[in-house]
């Protein structure tokens, strides 16, 4: 490409050759290698997205149980600690901290810290 009064057809190719580089390096999920639309648009990729709803099924199902034991008021630790059982992997505080988040807004929680700094889950 070169500055001048009209455009050539080999600036046009040139201007598409770079979209589609710029578009397909900003899309690319650097775990799996392939074009993903989703993280261009959400900014998460369908892989970080089919984790997220993964953990998410996870916790609601430790929710339900819970709530059928009769315990709908829970410490955040204990809540972590049931977790530990039925995940796979180790749920952080900082992540469990995003998911519970997550579902308050969603309101099927609710969040409070009691006296002494003990934060609890109320299940709704």
């Amino acid at each position: 490409m070169h500055l001048r009064a009209e455009v050539i057809p080999e600036d046009v190719e040139r201007a598409l050759q770079l979209i589609k580089s710029s578009t397909h390096s900003a899309a690319t999920d650097p775990k799996t290698g392939l074009v993903d639309m989703d993280l261009l648009i959400t900014g998460k990729s369908a892989h970080e997205r089919e984790v997220f709803e993964e953990k998410a099924k996870m916790i609601l199902d430790c929710f339900d149980a819970l709530k059928d034991s009769g315990k709908e008021k829970v410490s955040v630790k204990m809540l972590r600690k049931a977790l530990e059982g039925s995940m796979d992997e180790e749920i952080t505080m900082n992540e469990l901290n995003m998911y519970l988040k997550h579902f308050e807004k969603e309101e099927v929680i609710s969040i409070d810290v009691e006296k002494g700094g003990v934060t609890m889950v109320e299940i709704l």
